[in-house]
């Protein structure tokens, strides 16, 4: 089950981070942009984004530190010339838009809260191929306000879609039964998305990668613990996102293990390696893993030990680096499964580690692709 088909994210045609706004089209005028938001100061500020739109989409726009006049504009979907359809407009503290439902922070609503305010207008009709940031399309009824985010999905958001985006998490009726953990750093704290396993950090620390944060390993003493072996001698699917400062204790860093089965860097060949049974060991292609770089990394298990090594990084999608290697007849483990160190405290990770999925059975080289675009640009 392709975890994209899972979530409201798969629908997401429009992402704006403020880390590179030219990337998307944009023409920033007065607006100052630093560590992820853009701040617009309500009397000059504006980007500008030459973007075709026709059909129905869900807009959304994350703002901080409103000061709304008695008119303002969030976004205008109409052109320079007052052609096309679509706006989000307001007053003080009221939200108005050309069509749609409105949402404040997961609720439907159009209170906006001055301090931080998710707004989301599911349902709206846009036709344009400009759009306006934070200004009327005639560049007037200006908003004072930081924005850290802008997404624009197409189709209607369901309400429960709404407030998953809102809590920063996945539609959880919709995950999958064969997702066994969803670890996840990027909102600040250390979670399971399942909710299937209860996790316990020692000695890590949450920094801020870019727009978003990740665990970092101190390569000492830090370590997760999921609570239980939920691997065992399962045919599994094991990926997730990795930027290691060294090679970790002993040049073995783990980034999964439970005592038999492990998931590491290896410092001798600059790669992974893995095994099902802590005996017969298998590594993906030397130098596939350099420090201080991102990298999303996967490794399949089938029922019998063949193993699979993926491996993409920031900008390049996951490939085959070693394929059918015999990583030995899958053992169950003898302690929970851990991440970012084993059970002795003698292989710790250093560096980051976050988004971390294991699945139940092989996952194809598609749905690992759409799993690495989904999460790319949470690490950076």
């Amino acid at each position: 089950m392709k975890e994209a088909l899972t979530s409201p994210y798969n629908k997401c045609i429009f992402r704006e981070t403020f880390s590179d706004v030219r990337r998307n089209g944009g023409v920033p005028t007065a607006v100052t942009i630093s560590n992820g938001i853009g701040s617009f100061n309500g009397t000059s500020s504006y980007i500008k984004y030459n973007k075709v739109l026709n059909g129905v989409y869900s807009v959304r726009i994350k703002a901080k530190n409103l000061n709304p006049s008695s008119s303002c504009t969030y976004i205008d979907f109409r052109n320079s010339s007052g052609t096309g359809t679509g706006y989000i407009t307001g007053g003080k503290l009221i939200l108005a838009a050309s069509s749609g439902t409105v949402y404040v922070n997961g609720v439907a609503s159009a209170i906006v809260n001055a301090t931080s305010s998710d707004i989301v207008i599911t349902g709206m009709t846009i036709n344009c191929f400009e759009m306006f940031l934070n200004t009327r399309y005639s560049l007037a009824n200006w908003l004072d306000s930081d924005v850290d985010l802008v997404e624009i999905y197409e189709g209607t958001l369901t309400a429960s879609e709404v407030k998953n985006l809102y809590d920063n998490d996945w539609n959880k009726e919709l995950i999958s039964s064969n997702l066994l953990l969803d670890y996840d750093s990027t909102n600040g704290y250390i979670t399971d998305r399942t909710g299937k396993n209860t996790l316990t950090a020692t000695d890590v620390s949450i920094k801020k990668t870019g727009n978003y944060y990740s665990a970092e390993f101190n390569g000492v003493t830090s370590k997760i613990d999921t609570g239980s072996d939920f691997i065992g001698t399962k045919a599994v699917t094991i990926c997730g996102w990795i930027k290691a400062y060294s090679y970790g204790k002993a040049n073995y860093g783990r980034i999964v293990d439970n005592g038999r089965l492990f998931f590491l860097v290896d410092g001798s060949f600059k790669s992974l390696r893995f095994s099902s049974n802590a005996a017969s060991e298998v590594t993906s292609a030397a130098n596939s893993i350099l420090l201080r770089k991102w990298y999303f990394v996967v490794v399949t298990r089938n029922a019998s030990g063949l193993a699979t090594f993926y491996i993409g990084n920031k900008t390049s999608a996951p490939v085959v680096s070693g394929e059918n290697l015999n990583s030995g007849a899958p053992i169950s483990g003898v302690n929970n499964v851990l991440i970012g160190d084993n059970a002795t405290g003698l292989r710790t990770f250093y560096g980051n580690i976050t988004n971390v999925k294991v699945y139940e059975g092989i996952l194809s080289l598609e749905e690992l692709t759409q799993i690495w675009s989904n999460t790319r640009d949470k690490v950076s």
